[in-house]
């Protein structure tokens, strides 16, 4: 067995912290700036996609190779991973704030364990139904209001992101054990900002040098993030990068409450955060029983 670098546990890590700070720039231009969730993704990637292809060794090489080798699968991981997902957290994260969101999309591991028992033809054992549980609690906590719970049209497209996330997940982990973290994640980005781009043209928000500012950082932030991530499944594995990518909600908690100890009110903490927080809570230990059953 290859021994894994306990350096290698910081990519995880790093692709939470910029999670965490991505969807908090996506909700001060969802709700401050009032740009559209579609802008920010085709913007986000393809500024993204671009940075992260600058670094790529062999570029033509690389891309030509994955492309021809692979491309409905790129397609569809790429699709899955970058465009749908990120189409309905922003989304979301307009509604529910970037706080919210972030406990959401913790929701993906469960995703993953039942796309394994539908497709995978995996068995279901007693810690999966215990991980299943504890994860399905945790999200009814995230809908728990002192009146009671309580569930929207837009808490239904706050799920659909973890949904494709996982999807996501599972085919880049494919793709992953023959391409490179880098190559997987530049060409996938800009796969699916490049025949869009035309669609900015469209939007009525103009840019200024601030907003555009805010949005090259939250370009860089959602690269990283990917790339990180990505990382992550290549060298610790998707269990662990799973369970230490989890700590994304509490990244964004944290600085949510730091920010509006200055700016007050400035980010949307949910009214019911002690049960947003135990929900959190739940999620997490579901993660870490799920990651036991592949050590």
């Amino acid at each position: 067995m290859k021994q894994v670098s306990s350096f290698n546990y910081v990519f995880p890590l790093l692709s939470a912290l910029f999670s965490a700070g991505m969807l908090m720039f996506s909700e001060v231009l969802t709700t401050q700036y009032r740009y559209s969730s579609l802008f920010l993704m085709i913007f986000l990637n393809g500024i993204g996609g671009f940075l992260i292809f600058l670094f790529l060794p062999d570029k033509i090489k690389n891309t030509k190779l994955v492309l021809s080798a692979h491309p409905f699968l790129l397609l569809c991981a790429s699709l899955f991973s970058y465009c749908f997902s990120g189409l309905a957290a922003f989304y979301a994260t307009s509604h529910l704030g970037a706080t919210k969101i972030s406990f959401a999309l913790q929701l993906e591991s469960l995703f993953i364990v039942v796309f394994a028992v539908l497709f995978l033809k995996e068995k279901l054992s007693l810690k999966t139904i215990l991980a299943g549980i504890l994860i399905l609690a945790g999200g009814f906590f995230l809908q728990y209001t002192p009146g009671g719970l309580s569930f929207a049209f837009i808490d239904f497209i706050a799920l659909l992101a973890p949904f494709f996330f996982a999807i996501g997940i599972l085919l880049n982990t494919r793709l992953l054990q023959e391409y490179s973290a880098v190559t997987i994640t530049a060409v996938g980005q800009l796969l699916v900002a490049l025949p869009l781009i035309f669609l900015l043209f469209f939007f009525n928000n103009p840019l200024t040098f601030f907003t555009f500012f805010l949005i090259v950082i939250m370009s860089c932030f959602e690269g990283l993030a990917w790339l990180f991530y990505n990382k992550g499944l290549e060298t610790v594995g998707a269990s662990a990068t799973t369970i230490l990518f989890g700590s994304v909600p509490f990244f964004t908690l944290l600085f949510s409450y730091l920010f509006n100890h200055f700016l007050e009110d400035f980010f949307m903490i949910p009214a019911n955060i002690f049960f947003v927080v135990c929900g959190g809570i739940l999620i997490s230990t579901g993660i870490i029983v799920i990651s036991q059953l592949n050590p």
